[in-house]
């Protein structure tokens, strides 16, 4: 599915739920009756899709502590949900990995307005980097500016954001409000990174009794002064009661009806039993939840399959289910690896797997080196839009996808990797003071020469090594000349680390690199080898060139055309060897890799 399919999601954005617009309308949208829809509020839906939240797999999500399906592996700031796009009946359109900001505490000590800032560039620098080497960012709405909490009933399945037990006129929110929070005995919101929600509409008034304060979890410090009340974690939900208790005037019924599920619900009176009277737990604190107890901000990306070190071992030979088996994931990325098992357990997801001339070889470190220039333009890509900062170029901010086919070429020449969010996040210092070539580097030489009995520990000792030696015998000068004297000293030292550097490196498995023949030319291999050396070294005429990142990383992208055009000659004309397998790749997938537009398969 092209990205013009979903096209709604950025040439007409949805109204946010805030402010001027009806509330129960869009919430009705993403939970018509019965409560059977797993819709969000915080977005809305248009032409007939929605979009959801993936929950659990289990009839009764009241057991579960955590309904929600978990994509990645929880970080300390965010987390990342499985959501997708579904039509009007209710099947998928696209998966997406909903990126929230978490509730607690930001354990780097940053502060509120700098965690807002931070994810407000996050999402200025996946907009600007927009393209076919960056992760996908849809618009559902939102904005820049964070969503109100949202509360998700575990037995009705339903969403709906927090309203002010005590007016019953308004929505709970983060208090920004510094003077009100100083005058509280609380933190200020601009001064640390804990979060309050209040009512704005009930502290304008300023109405007699304590002034109401809520957060997620308890605070380590003086918890508010006399006169201020704070409530800590499901006990919210335990003064919900207070909003559907007593005489109600009609403007009361009307917001109740409009924007508090609960209130027409047929187990309101299990939920909120009248004689507990607010002293003790409720049902309703264990059937609601909160997908963010707090205002968050949200990033919906595009989600995809594998992380570079997967795709490297898979298109090096790994087996498909053998990934599975070792992968520990959490539940949503396991369910998303499954909707590829029927592509990538097929026989032959390669062109040569069973060549007997040594062709193989060729054929995965033509996939490696078409999936390192794509990553090398996204890189550019992003330095070249987002701005010059960045933080933390390593394998997790590679991924990959394995789009549909539409011929019956091999899976793995239907790959696209793109790269992830490098905004630097809150208390992140930001990298500037030279590209990102060494950890590119590093990412270039895994590629190479990592497998199941070698990890990339082993290889970057093996090239510091290389490096050490060359800085220790460098001539004094400079020019072409020492440049060229230097590669011919790397290309020697290289030969003395034969045992980590071998071509037959490329595939993952012992039993393929003992048995395949290897048709990897000797001078190919030892460029690409010295090629990454030099992505590491900072020698001078030997590193590549870090003062300018922009002109560095157009050099490696045009140095990688170069290198996939050289693989792609050797393995399908060099000694007009299978003309007829090379002929009709040019006619069809294959294309667009020898032409300076492109460098890649079918994912170009």
């Amino acid at each position: 599915m092209s990205d013009r399919d979903l096209g709604f999601l950025t040439s007409r954005p949805l109204p946010e739920l805030s402010g001027g617009h009806d509330h129960a309308y869009y919430i009705r949208r993403m939970n018509p009756a019965p409560h059977g829809s797993n819709g969000v509020p915080v977005i809305g839906s248009a032409a007939g899709l929605r979009f959801e939240l993936e929950l659990q797999a289990s009839e009764s999500l009241e057991a579960l502590a955590d309904p929600f399906v978990a994509l990645h592996e929880a970080g300390p700031q965010s987390r990342v949900l499985l959501a997708r796009i579904a039509d009007a009946s209710g099947a998928s359109l696209r998966p997406i990995a909903l990126k929230i900001q978490r509730s607690g505490a930001d354990p780097s000590s940053a502060t509120n307005p700098q965690i807002d800032a931070s994810w407000r560039n996050k999402r200025r620098s996946l907009e600007a980097a927009r393209g076919d080497e960056v992760v996908g960012l849809f618009d559902l709405g939102g904005g820049s500016e964070p969503l109100k909490p949202v509360t998700f009933c575990k037995k009705m399945r339903c969403y709906f954001h927090p309203l002010c037990p005590s007016c019953r006129k308004g929505f709970l929110e983060d208090c920004r409000d510094d003077g009100l929070l100083r005058d509280s005995g609380l933190p200020a919101y601009s001064e640390s990174s804990e979060r309050y929600l209040y009512c704005p509409r009930c502290a304008a008034e300023r109405k007699e009794g304590p002034r109401a304060f809520y957060r997620q979890a308890a605070a380590p410090h003086v918890p508010g002064r006399e006169g201020v009340r704070i409530v800590v974690g499901a006990a919210l939900y335990r003064d919900f009661a207070r909003a559907l208790s007593g005489d109600l005037a009609e403007a009361d019924r009307e917001f109740l009806r409009r924007h508090f599920p609960c209130f027409g619900c047929a187990l309101r009176s299990e939920c909120y039993p009248a004689e507990t009277g607010g002293a003790s737990a409720i049902p309703a604190e264990s059937r609601l939840v909160p997908l963010s107890f707090h205002e968050f901000h949200a990033l919906a990306l595009e989600a995809l399959h594998v992380h570079f070190d997967e795709l490297m071992d898979l298109l090096g030979g790994r087996p498909w289910d053998d990934l599975r088996r070792g992968a520990s994931e959490p539940e949503g990325r396991a369910g998303l690896l499954s909707l590829l098992d029927a592509k990538l357990s097929a026989p032959l997801p390669w062109l040569f797997r069973r060549d007997s001339t040594g062709r193989f070889p060729l054929e995965v470190l033509y996939l490696k080196l078409t999936a390192l220039a794509q990553l090398f333009r996204g890189l550019r890509r992003w330095f070249a839009t987002a701005g010059p900062t960045f933080s933390g170029l390593d394998a997790s901010k590679v991924m990959a996808e394995f789009r549909a086919a539409e011929t019956d070429w091999p899976a793995y020449w239907n790959f696209k990797v793109k790269l992830l969010d490098l905004a630097p996040g809150p208390g992140v210092v930001a990298e500037t003071s030279r590209p990102p070539l060494r950890r590119l580097g590093l990412l270039f030489l895994r590629a190479l020469a990592v497998h199941d009995r070698q990890d990339p520990r082993v290889v970057e000792q093996a090239a510091q090594r290389v490096l050490a030696k060359l800085a220790d015998a460098a001539p004094s000068g400079g020019g072409p000349s020492l440049k060229e004297e230097l590669v011919e000293q790397a290309r020697w030292q290289l030969e003395a680390e034969r045992d980590v550097f071998d071509s037959s490196g490329l595939l993952y498995a012992e039993a393929d690199r003992k048995e395949s023949p290897n048709l990897v030319p000797k001078r190919l291999w030892s460029d690409l080898l010295v090629f990454g050396l030099r992505l590491l070294s900072e020698l001078p005429d030997f590193g590549w060139p870090a003062s300018d990142t922009q002109a560095a990383l157009d050099q490696g992208v045009e140095a990688m055309r170069l290198f996939v055009a050289r693989t792609f000659v050797e393995l399908f004309d060099a000694a007009g060897r299978n003309e007829e397998v090379r002929r009709v790749c040019q006619a069809g997938v294959g294309g667009s890799m020898t032409e300076t537009r492109s460098e890649s398969p079918r994912t170009a």
